[in-house]
């Protein structure tokens, strides 16, 4: 939406935090390398609001299906935390079109770090808090090929796309 990304910086006697673009809406560019279009997507956080829980990448989502989210953690325990998050990602993306015919091929990775220090969180079983003194580390890495191809046509006066072909990995 032409825009490289957004800063947040907040300071008060409570509360302080700096978020140089987040997981969800990160610091990106997109260049054009000949054929290919090449996305580049990046974020830090530091202070004390970090997310709970970073979510993967939206094309990673889409293949694998949101489920991958659930786990058994009491997420309402790691809200209050501090500490730094920060990631990357990058995709490459190919477009052709072929009289009525498209065809787009994209593939990409990136991983996300999460270090937080969680007051009064301890695993079930064990003495004392999590990870070195409370402070956890939590990290994703991730990979994908998706591709679809289909047909364009007109109905009715209004330009209508058919996906016939549509697959994907991550």
């Amino acid at each position: 939406n032409n825009k490289f990304g957004m800063v947040h910086l907040y300071s008060s006697p409570t509360k302080s935090y700096l978020h140089v673009g987040t997981p969800v809406d990160k610091l990106g560019a997109i260049f054009k390398i000949g054929v290919f279009d090449v996305n580049v997507g990046a974020y830090f956080m530091t202070g004390d609001v970090i997310p709970s829980q970073i979510p993967p990448h939206p094309r990673v989502l889409e293949i694998l299906g949101p489920d991958i989210m659930n786990d058994n953690r009491d997420l309402s325990l790691l809200n209050d935390a501090r500490g730094f998050a920060f990631g990357l990602n990058f995709a490459v993306q190919w477009n052709a079109d072929f009289s009525i015919f498209y065809a787009r091929i994209e593939a990409g990775g990136g991983f996300d770090i999460m270090h937080r220090k969680l007051n009064g969180v301890s695993c079930a079983g064990r003495p004392g808090l999590v990870g070195n003194d409370g402070w956890y580390s939590m990290g994703q890495v991730y990979a994908y090929i998706y591709g679809e191809m289909g047909i364009r046509v007109k109905v009715f006066g209004f330009k209508r796309q058919f996906r016939i072909l549509e697959a994907g990995g991550a």
